[in-house]
């Protein structure tokens, strides 16, 4: 009994911080739409900085806004004490792991069309590149595992069942 109010506690603790980033990205993005509005975009004072450059930016924050609310709703469902051994719950990690790839290939591509430039004078520029890391990527391939393992406990669940 103890062990499940400590698990509860720290969903609604992880829920909450999550709760937290979503409105930030949330409010991020509506604010990035609202003051760009995404046509007639004019550079700004670090040039560079485009019509793509901003759909870039908000289509970030899209992926990332898909996978918080999804995270969000895991916690919710383990706060609630449901069992994760569910196939929602599986479906709900493969979308994450999905979206988590997506992101990490959308971001290379998106740094190869649309790098960070600095303009240091009227001649002069410094463009900035990250590059694939795959930490991300890793991460989504982590939480494609675990929803696979997940998916092999439904399975022994479903014939231990179908034994009793």
């Amino acid at each position: 009994m103890k062990e499940t109010k400590k698990l509860k506690r720290t969903a609604l603790v992880l829920g909450g911080i999550t709760g937290i980033l979503l409105l930030i990205y949330l409010f991020n993005t509506i604010r990035m739409v609202k003051f760009w509005g995404l046509y007639d975009l004019e550079p700004d004072f670090f040039g560079g900085l485009t019509v793509s450059g901003g759909v870039s930016y908000v289509v970030y924050n899209v992926i990332i806004i898909a996978t918080l609310t999804i995270t969000l709703t895991m916690f919710i469902s383990i706060w609630r004490g449901e069992t994760p051994f569910k196939r929602g719950i599986v479906n709900r990690l493969r979308i994450i792991a999905l979206l988590l790839v997506v992101f990490e290939i959308y971001w290379f591509i998106s740094e190869r069309v649309h790098p960070l430039r600095f303009y240091m004078g009227e001649d002069y520029s410094i463009v900035i590149r990250t590059p694939l890391h795959g930490y991300v990527l890793v991460a989504g391939l982590t939480v494609f595992c675990i929803s696979l393992i997940l998916q092999f406990g439904i399975t022994l669940q479903t014939q231990v069942d179908e034994t009793l």
